[in-house]
C-alpha cells in the first residue's frame, strides 16, 4: 500500500469506487444531463452530467483524504492538500457528444501516479469504465502496477499482438483533425482499415484488449494519454511521440496536446510512423 495514503484505503479499490460512483451519478442526471452547458473549462462539447461527474468525483477524492493534485478535464487543476503526493487525471465523460446525442458508447477514466509530477511509467492504477445506461454499466478495463490489465470480470487482458499492417489492421484515428493533419494519416487510411469512435479512453482500452490494434493522432490530449498509457503497456503494448520516442520517460502534463501513437507492439507501432507523412 502506497505510503502516503490513510492505512484504511487503497488506491487502486478507490479507482474503481469512482468509476462506479462516476457512472450512478451519470445514470442520476437522466436526460437532464445531456444539456448543453458552458463549461468552467471550454475544450470540447460539455453537458450537465460531465461537470456533476467532475464535481462528485473530486468531492470523492477530497473525502477519502487522498493528498493529491487532480487534473480534470471539466474543472482543471484542484490540489486537495497544499503539498500533493499523487496525481489524479480524470475524464468525467469521454465522448461527451455521443452521450449528447444518445449514443451508447461513451466512458469514465480515472488514473493515479505516484508524485504531482510523474513520468508516465510512475502510475500506480488506471481505469476505464464504458457507460450503457440501458443496460447499466458496461466494460471495465482496469491495469495497476505490476500486476497486468484486467477486463471482463476481472480476466487479465492482452493486446492483439499484431506486427505488420494490413487491411485487417484496425487503427482508430482521431476524427477531430482537420484537414491537414488529417492528410498526414492518408497512406495508413489506404493501408488498414481506420475508425474513429469518438473515445479516446475506449480506443486506448480497446488496445490493451485486442479490440483494435492501434490509435494515432496529432493532437491528443495528455489527460487521456495518461489514462490509457497504463493499460496498454501493462498489456503488452507501446505508445510513442510521433518521432517515435517513447513515452514511458516523458512528464505527464495534463491539459496539454500531443501527437502520439499507441500500438499493440512497437513493431506495429513504427511501421505505421513510417506512413505518417
Amino acid at each position: 500500500m502506497p505510503r502516503h495514503l490513510p492505512p484504511q484505503l487503497d488506491l487502486g479499490e478507490l479507482c474503481l469506487q469512482a468509476l462506479y460512483l462516476a457512472h450512478t451519478e451519470i445514470a442520476r442526471k437522466g436526460e437532464e444531463g445531456r444539456a448543453l452547458i458552458t463549461s468552467p473549462r471550454p475544450q470540447d462539447l460539455s453537458t450537465e452530467a460531465d461537470l456533476s461527474v467532475a464535481e462528485v468525483l473530486r468531492d470523492f477524492f477530497a473525502e477519502k483524504k487522498v493528498p493529491a493534485v487532480i487534473y480534470d478535464e471539466e474543472l482543471g487543476r484542484i490540489e486537495l492538500v497544499a503539498s500533493p503526493k499523487y496525481l489524479i487525471a480524470i475524464d468525467d465523460i469521454d465522448g461527451s457528444i455521443g452521450y449528447q446525442r444518445g449514443i451508447p458508447l461513451f466512458c469514465t477514466g480515472i488514473s493515479i501516479y505516484n508524485s504531482a509530477s510523474p513520468r508516465y511509467k510512475d502510475f500506480i492504477v488506471s481505469g476505464v469504465m464504458e457507460h450503457n445506461m440501458d443496460q447499466g454499466h458496461g466494460r471495465v478495463w482496469f491495469a495497476k502496477q505490476g500486476l497486468g490489465t484486467f477486463g471482463y470480470q476481472g480476466k487479465a487482458v492482452q493486446t492483439s499482438g499484431k506486427e505488420i499492417p494490413d487491411k485487417q489492421t484496425l487503427v482508430a484515428i482521431d476524427g477531430y483533425l482537420g484537414a491537414e493533419d488529417s492528410e498526414r494519416f492518408a497512406d495508413v487510411r489506404r493501408a488498414t482499415v481506420v475508425r474513429d469512435y469518438g473515445c479516446s479512453t475506449f480506443h486506448f482500452a480497446g488496445i490493451s484488449s485486442g479490440m483494435i490494434d492501434a490509435a494515432m493522432s496529432t493532437q491528443q490530449k495528455l489527460d487521456e494519454v495518461a489514462i490509457g498509457y497504463p493499460l496498454i503497456k501493462n498489456a503488452g503494448g507501446f505508445m510513442a511521440d510521433l518521432d517515435g520516442t517513447p513515452i514511458d520517460d516523458m512528464p505527464v502534463r495534463p491539459h496539454e496536446k500531443m501527437g502520439i501513437v499507441a500500438a499493440a507492439t512497437e513493431p506495429l507501432a513504427q511501421a505505421l510512423l513510417a506512413m505518417v507523412r
